[in-house]
């Protein structure tokens, strides 16, 4: 570290790291891109690869651009005057996209405009991925970040309960369709700005300065990385098994509404069921990763999606005989399981995924591990947005059998991490 911080600016970088992570989960569980915003494309299309390619959107937008900023970023002593920048932008998009849904009313523009405004916000949501993990890493100590993720999404969580109160409010107002949604999409942009302003008062210690690198440069740079560090590249090729693994997930609740009958208001149910499993084991998966390792949380949550996408493919074989009429309550119900899955095993990803990355880059070159893992990683989650053309052409049992092996593919390479991270 190029400059000492003291122990009462790491106790005041954690609590201001986990309110923002706080209200940015509120915010992003009021927009939840599998479980709301889907519903809401889901009226104006019904094409399944434009479904799974706003779910791909949602993820690959954070990870894409951060390669292409990283020589520039690295350069700067105080990498948070970046995320002040892109924070600003990003909170404009997201207003923008709340405007679109309240004014414009012809599908097909609604549709592409909505397109239009939610790429922008995603993107700047990754441009400031950079200087959010530098600043993370730069504050927080590495046997601390295991808890400091998990109490992020915790008190995510806590709020989060309200949240899902707050979209099924919304959902069933009287409302003209989209307006309902336009109100989630405001509300939440309300809840991003305070998780901007609280990042933004965390005190950074200065780095030494560097010169930037052009992206040839780093490009070279980083394929030499990728030859001769056997962990990050068993990293990259496991996470991206684990996020292409991801295909499945705006189709679950697909899964519940056109297989199982589920009606629209019970959406609020199903994320009110993810919030509170994500709730109740963040805390105990932060504690177990911190004394287990990185390695193997992200293991651990590759099998668990593996099995959550196993039984949806039993869901959609029983729903295919007659089944389901002699049931003794509504079939629906069945999916509830579907979500609680997802409650426990998706905290796992997200408390582990940047903090392994964390582990495995050395401090003098952070941001270019950084920037180019996250950026092959962008690219393999704009892929997996191929999944709703698997639909399309196969049903989806066979999408969720091809997610139960990227899974299980995860895992193996994962494995051969070396222990201790």
């Amino acid at each position: 570290m190029n400059q000492t911080i003291s122990p009462r600016d790491r106790r005041r970088a954690f609590a201001l790291n986990v309110i923002n992570g706080a209200f940015y989960t509120l915010a992003e569980t009021l927009m939840d891109a599998n479980l709301v915003l889907v519903l809401f494309v889901s009226q104006l299309t019904s094409s399944n690869l434009l479904l799974g390619a706003m779910s791909a959107l949602n993820n690959g937008g954070w990870f894409l651009p951060q390669f292409f900023v990283s020589g520039k970023v690295q350069s700067r002593p105080r990498k948070i005057e970046v995320y002040w920048a892109v924070s600003g932008i990003r909170l404009a998009a997201w207003l923008a996209l709340a405007a679109v849904l309240w004014f414009v009313k012809q599908p097909s523009v609604l549709l592409g405009a909505f397109f239009v405004a939610f790429a922008v916000m995603k993107v700047m949501t990754g441009l400031g991925g950079i200087p959010f993990l530098e600043v993370t890493a730069k504050t927080v100590l590495p046997e601390h970040r295991g808890r400091l993720f998990a109490w992020r999404f915790f008190t995510g969580g806590l709020l989060g309960l309200g949240g899902s109160r707050i979209v099924r409010w919304a959902l069933m107002q009287p409302l003209p369709y989209p307006r309902d949604y336009s109100i989630l999409i405001f509300i939440s942009a309300l809840l991003a700005a305070v998780s901007f302003i609280a990042f933004s008062l965390i005190r950074e210690p200065a780095s030494a300065a560097r010169s930037p690198e052009s992206l040839a440069v780093q490009l070279r740079r980083a394929h030499e990385i990728l030859r001769t560090n056997v962990d990050y590249r068993r990293y990259l090729l496991g996470r991206a098994c684990l996020l292409l693994g991801a295909i499945a997930f705006p189709f679950y609740t697909l899964v519940a509404q056109q297989v199982l009958g589920a009606p629209l208001k019970v959406a609020g149910d199903y994320l009110l069921v993810t919030t509170l499993t994500t709730l109740l084991v963040n805390l105990p998966w932060g504690t177990l990763v911190d004394q287990r390792g990185k390695r193997w949380g992200l293991q651990l949550a590759a099998l668990g999606w593996a099995i959550t996408a196993g039984f949806s493919i039993l869901l959609v074989l029983i729903a295919r005989t007659d089944t389901l009429a002699r049931l003794p309550f509504p079939a629906y119900y069945l999916a509830y399981p579907i979500f609680v899955l997802r409650g426990i095993f998706n905290p796992l990803e997200s408390v582990c995924g940047s903090s392994l990355l964390l582990a495995i880059a050395p401090e003098h070159d952070r941001t270019l591990y950084l920037g180019y893992a996250n950026t092959l990683l962008g690219v393999v989650l704009l892929l997996s947005g191929l999944g709703g053309g698997l639909v399309d052409l196969f049903g989806l049992p066979v999408l969720f059998a091809v997610t139960v092996g990227l899974n299980i593919l995860a895992a193996v390479f994962l494995r051969g991490i070396k222990p201790g991270v």
